[in-house]
């Protein structure tokens, strides 16, 4: 796991505490403090070490919340006018029709402003403006709360139906419901928000469990994967929290098409080599990127060899899948069911662990595995694959394909023009026309 990097907000006008509630591409933040009195939430603006404070440009006006600001440091929030809230964007007012109270939440680059308003039914609606106001209402929804929106156009809030929450995409005209309840998405569709169980950062179908300390709560994610977390107290604070590049649940990992959470989980130096089990889909890296830019100066760094290989650590009951193209890697299995496809023409060697192992050669390399596998082999494109051990279960050679055997071996299917090589023990082999086998 990363070290946290913390930078501490702390307004010096407050004596109650600061809240972030977003965060743009520059790393600005949005958000607001608290102070004694009888107008105690101020908005503010915090930019390299600076704070600028945000305040109703209303006489009537008090208690002002800050909640995003964009890279044109345009700000959108609400403050409270009697008992009504009353929506801002920059400078400008911002009250959807028939509304009692309206309160923006998210703005992106382009000044599209989503947010939540108030009807004269007591009704909660989300909306878009976008020089005009689109109620976001998600089907069967009692109440329909929209929170941030990336500059793809993409909206993720939260409604309730049933009396219960749920998550909210909003792409495309149409609602995708969530496992979960957002507070941010960034341009790569990278999500934060809460599960139920702890706030979590979520990415590519994956929602990836962290902790987060002394009572944090997440509320945006930058296109960095820059993620501010804070709650009303002292101090509060924003953080780029310690994300893990894997976990134990289903991570979608391909190191030669990283998202920005995984590129500054790397740079933070978090492990590449250990899987740590779980359902994942692993892509190994091709040689072109084995030191490819993970952000911050730094890169990837891959050097994974017999003395650091990688390990998917696969639990009895976990089906666990590793690609590996170009590049020679060293991949040790475990006690669940991995299956892993070399696709190129290295030398790779593959350690069997306790589990199933069903591995597949489809490029020209010469492979190894070690140890006794239980599951199956099949060998394409040319390529050989040398089994140290016995194999109990199947295998499958292909035209022009070598499986050099070590050990005992039943089922083997050898196609025409492929070659078995048997060193030890037996084996159990069906010929097809032009076959060889050696003994």
């Amino acid at each position: 796991m990363l070290a946290y990097t913390i930078t501490t907000l702390y307004d010096p006008l407050t004596d109650h505490g600061t809240a972030p509630f977003g965060i743009n591409n520059l790393g600005e933040v949005a958000g607001y403090y608290a102070v004694s009195g009888s107008n105690p939430y101020h908005g503010y603006t915090y930019s390299s070490g600076s704070y600028t404070s945000v305040n109703a440009d209303d006489p009537n006006g008090f208690n002002t919340f800050a909640e995003d600001v964009n890279d044109a440091g345009e700000v959108v929030g609400y403050y409270q006018s009697g008992s009504a809230l009353v929506g801002f964007a920059g400078n400008n007012q911002l009250r959807a029709p028939n509304a009692v109270e309206t309160v923006p939440t998210g703005i992106n680059n382009t000044g599209e402003v989503v947010g939540s308003y108030l009807d004269s039914s007591g009704q909660h609606h989300g909306f878009l403006y976008n020089g005009g106001f689109t109620t976001l209402d998600a089907p069967n929804a009692s109440a329909t709360y929209a929170e941030k929106i990336s500059d793809n156009g993409e909206v993720v809030g939260t409604y309730y139906s049933g009396g219960q929450a749920f998550g909210f995409l909003y792409s495309g005209g149409a609602f995708t419901t969530l496992g979960f309840l957002p507070a941010g998405i960034n341009d790569s569709e990278e999500m934060v928000g809460y599960d139920g169980q702890g706030y979590i950062p979520y990415s590519g179908g994956v929602v990836t469990s962290i902790s987060i300390p002394r009572g944090l709560q997440i509320t945006d994610i930058n296109n960095a994967g820059t993620i501010v977390a804070g709650i009303l107290a002292a101090p509060a604070e924003t953080e780029t929290v310690p994300l893990e590049l894997f976990t134990s649940g289903a991570d979608l990992i391909d190191f030669n098409n990283l998202t920005s959470t995984q590129q500054l989980a790397i740079s933070g130096g978090d492990d590449l080599y250990n899987g740590l089990g779980g359902n994942d889909v692993v892509t190994l890296p091709n040689t072109s990127n084995y030191n490819v830019s993970v952000g911050g100066g730094k890169t990837l760094g891959w050097a994974n060899s017999a003395s650091q290989p990688f390990s998917t650590d696969s639990r009895p009951g976990d089906v666990y899948t590793v690609s590996g193209g170009n590049g020679s890697y060293f991949i040790n299995a475990g006690a669940g069911t991995d299956e892993i496809t070399i696709s190129g023409g290295g030398a790779s060697h593959v350690s069997a662990g306790t589990g199933t192992l069903v591995i597949s050669i489809t490029g020209a390399g010469s492979n190894t595995v070690e140890g006794n596998v239980t599951g199956a082999v099949s060998i394409s494109g040319g390529g050989t694959l040398n089994l140290s051990g016995s194999l109990n279960g199947s295998a499958t050679i292909g035209a022009n394909s070598i499986l050099q055997l070590g050990g005992t071996a039943t089922g083997i299917v050898v196609s025409k023009t492929a070659f078995l090589e048997v060193e030890n023990g037996g084996a159990q082999v069906t010929l097809k026309s032009a076959a060889a086998v050696s003994k």
